[in-house]
């Protein structure tokens, strides 16, 4: 899936991912990230 900016959706999810383990990200960012790591086993193994 593309956000029409070149870069995939995971690749910005990769991204957030990072903040949120350090417990870095925005509150908007951080729930956003925390619905979507419910449901996608790969970031889950990211984090």
């Amino acid at each position: 899936m593309s956000t029409g900016q070149g870069r995939t959706q995971h690749e910005e999810y990769d991204e957030l991912a990072v903040g949120w383990a350090l417990g870095a990200l925005e509150p908007d960012d951080e729930s956003r990230f925390t619905r979507h790591v419910e449901n996608c086993e790969r970031c889950r193994q990211t984090v």
